[in-house]
Formats: C-alpha cells, sequence, structure tokens
C-alpha cells in the first residue's frame, strides 16, 4: 500500500505527523502490516493500536503521550531540545477484540 505524499504539501494533511508519532511509540508500521486486521485510533495525546491475525485472538496497547512545546532555554540559559514523553500499557484480549469490534460496527 502506497499513499500519495506531496513533500511541498502533505496531501493527507496529518499522515505524516501520525506515522511519525507512530515511530516515536514503536507503534508498528500499517503499510507493512501481515495482520488480518490492524486499526489505530489517534487521539489528541493518546494512541489506541489494536489487530488480530486470526480473527479470534485480540492484541493491542494504548500510549499516552505529550512532549514540551518547543526547543527553549533553562533558567542557566542552557539550550534545551524538545522533549517527548509516552507510556505504553497492553490491553488483554478481551478489551482489544471489544475495542475492535465497537471500532467496526459501531462507527
Amino acid at each position: 500500500m502506497e499513499i500519495p505524499i506531496n513533500t511541498f504539501n502533505d496531501t493527507s494533511y496529518y499522515y505524516l505527523s501520525t506515522k511519525y508519532l507512530a515511530k516515536k511509540i514503536k507503534s508498528p508500521d500499517l503499510t507493512k502490516s501481515k495482520d488480518s486486521l490492524h486499526i489505530i485510533f489517534n487521539y489528541e495525546n493518546q494512541m489506541i493500536d489494536v489487530w488480530t491475525v486470526n480473527y479470534s485472538t485480540y492484541y493491542g496497547f494504548i500510549s499516552n503521550y505529550t512532549n514540551t512545546h518547543l526547543n527553549y532555554r533553562d533558567k542557566k540559559n542552557k539550550f534545551k531540545k524538545r522533549q517527548f514523553y509516552f507510556d505504553t500499557v497492553n490491553l488483554d484480549t478481551a478489551i482489544a477484540r471489544k475495542l475492535m469490534l465497537f471500532t467496526i460496527f459501531i462507527r
């Protein structure tokens, strides 16, 4: 699967930033996924990743993330790079399955 990208103007609006974020959180690249069904939800500061290989066992995780706004200087005038923080929690099979079904049938 290939998504057309214009490097001067992002044709899919959030695609590039979401792909960068997924890489930082260590979420798999869906364009290379061999799973039967794989869905990623991305909200304000949360990414939910659920997938199945055989439609009977479901996997998933929730990542919460935040970052400092910009590069900045601290009180001693030392330059500090923008920091990125995240925490990932694995989902059990029942919750991952419910999220998958909710996505498919409710939305």
